[in-house]
């Protein structure tokens, strides 16, 4: 199973353009004043300028339909989808330990590499296991619970669906998967 993109996951230019692709949301959803002031306060990062340049161009243009049936404001939908995101990424940090990748395999073979992985994720979730008291299947299905209370909770939260808050946070992963083509 693929890993899931998380928060975590983002490059660093992502956030440091954070201000700016939660403006290019927003527009896409009818609210342009936090990309028109962006823009009159500091200059386009490059990585945002393509973007900028379609909007301006007409070829970008806001989801009006989208927009309105937004229960929240449009320059927040990512805020609340970035947190959600985060909880999700400790639960799979848990469940999954940190994917670590170390050029040339530190002179392991495919093999032993792979096993030196699969056994490092098994100690990660044994340890989350006995900090819990649990046996690790019901540690896995514990994590599983709280990464779906999560979304629960965002959904409520935030006056939307779960279904909704599942779609923002695909949305938010395609967006980091994408970056900077946004």
């Amino acid at each position: 199973m693929p890993k899931t993109i998380n928060i975590f996951d983002a490059p660093s230019d992502f956030w440091d353009c954070w201000d700016w692709v939660k403006a290019l949301d927003a527009f896409d959803f009818g609210d342009t004043g936090p990309l028109a002031a962006l823009i009159s306060e500091i200059d386009i990062p490059d990585e945002i300028k393509a973007a900028v340049a379609k909007i301006v161009a007409g070829e970008r243009t806001p989801n009006l339909k989208a927009a309105a049936k937004l229960k929240i404001a449009p320059s927040k939908r990512l805020e609340a989808v970035a947190e959600v995101s985060r909880a999700l990424a400790v639960y799979e940090a848990y469940k999954s330990g940190p994917h670590i990748e170390i050029p040339g395999n530190s002179g392991l073979s495919d093999d032993e590499w792979a096993q030196s992985r699969a056994d490092f994720h098994t100690r990660k979730i044994e340890h989350f296991a006995d900090e819990q008291g649990l046996e690790v299947a019901d540690a896995r299905s514990l994590l599983d619970h709280l990464s779906r209370k999560a979304i629960e909770d965002a959904a409520a939260k935030h006056g939307v669906s779960v279904r909704t808050m599942e779609e923002w946070l695909r949305d938010f992963r395609q967006k980091i998967r994408d970056f900077p083509d946004i």
